[in-house]
């Protein structure tokens, strides 16, 4: 199981419930992610975040509903792509869960810098 189906699993695998009780102490999904070492990405502009856990799974939050970042991403029904720039022409290749702020990456351009 990963870490991002262990914290599906406490928040009962729902993606429109936001809070649990954690010790006698109510915690937010994304608590609970930082507090499972989730390295926190948004994009302001798509209006999501992205928690990235140390086993490459992870969870994207919304205004309205949360879910596990998989092949078909939360934010659409089309997977996420490659945004890295080749020779001028972009990867297009599926990058799913390299999110850094620099736009999604596939693992062969996950440390390269957007072109200018």
């Amino acid at each position: 199981m990963t870490t991002a189906e262990t914290v599906a699993a406490l928040f009962h695998n729902d993606g429109l419930c936001w809070s649990i009780e954690v010790d006698g102490e109510e915690r937010h999904i994304d608590e609970e992610c930082l507090a499972r070492g989730a390295a926190h990405y948004d994009d302001l502009q798509l209006g999501w975040d992205l928690y990235v856990f140390a086993d490459a799974s992870a969870i994207v939050t919304r205004q309205d509903a949360w879910d596990i970042q998989g092949a078909l991403p939360y934010s659409g029904s089309e997977p996420e792509v490659c945004q890295a720039s080749v020779r001028g022409t972009m990867c297009m290749e599926p990058a799913a869960a390299f999110c850094d702020g620099r736009g999604f990456r596939c693992e062969a351009h996950r440390d390269e810098d957007p072109e200018d």
